[in-house]
């Protein structure tokens, strides 16, 4: 982990994805530190780290570019939400896994890359379109930004 001034931070991929309900029950290292996130962006991170094609260097992900426990921090880094997406070089949007791949493959499988006849148009666009991600409040400065 490293840390920058906004003016002088190099260019990075902003994460947007949903934090879901359930407490941190996986675990990143950062620094060689264990550090606790929730699935849902262990998931985005471990996706990420197999997409050889991302092309990213840097990441903001805020659960862990914003220290959750100081108030003052958070609210600080809240008002600045949509400096940080603007001057992303890209943001990346996570919606999880599908659900197929969500109910069928294990955690220590390498993520595979899906073939159309695999591929059930219609469940997936109402999946998509019924995700919980277009709920959030966020997702419209993050998305647009």
């Amino acid at each position: 982990m490293s840390r920058f001034a906004q003016n002088s931070a190099p260019r990075y991929t902003a994460v947007s994805y949903t934090w879901g309900n359930e407490t941190p029950s996986e675990h990143i290292f950062i620094n060689g530190q264990p550090f606790p996130v929730r699935l849902n962006l262990w998931s985005c991170l471990h996706y990420l780290a197999q997409d050889k094609t991302a092309g990213w260097t840097h990441l903001w992900v805020d659960a862990i570019c914003i220290d959750q426990m100081n108030n003052a921090e958070r609210t600080a880094q809240v008002r600045r939400m949509d400096t940080i997406y603007r001057n992303a070089s890209a943001v990346s949007v996570w919606l999880g896994l599908p659900p197929s791949v969500e109910q069928d493959r294990s955690w220590h499988e390498p993520i595979r890359t899906f073939e159309v006849s695999d591929f059930d148009f219609h469940d997936q666009m109402s999946h998509l379109a019924n995700h919980s991600y277009w709920t959030r409040f966020w997702v419209i400065q993050e998305f647009l930004l």
